[in-house]
């Protein structure tokens, strides 16, 4: 679900609670805090993932790098062999 789909459904759910609030019906509010709730903890779990997955492919490319530097370093010649 994209952010755009996300945000309007948050903003239904809204709508919906100050509805429920309107007709005073109390326990129907609760319900629809607490699908906003569990929308807003998947959206957080989400948004955690992808980060988490973007940090291991940054830290991928960086153990590439550093093996291929550490593989130029190593065929190389240094001064003790002129």
């Amino acid at each position: 679900m994209n952010n755009r789909q996300t945000a309007l459904s948050i903003d239904d759910y809204l709508d919906l609670y100050l509805l429920a609030k309107v007709i005073k019906d109390e326990t129907w509010q609760c319900e629809i805090l607490a699908a906003l709730k569990t929308q807003q903890n998947r959206s957080f779990e989400d948004k955690q993932s992808a980060l988490v997955q973007e940090i291991w492919e940054d830290f991928k490319q960086l153990n590439e790098d550093i093996s291929f530097t550490y593989r130029l370093i190593q065929e190389e010649p240094t001064n003790e062999q002129f």
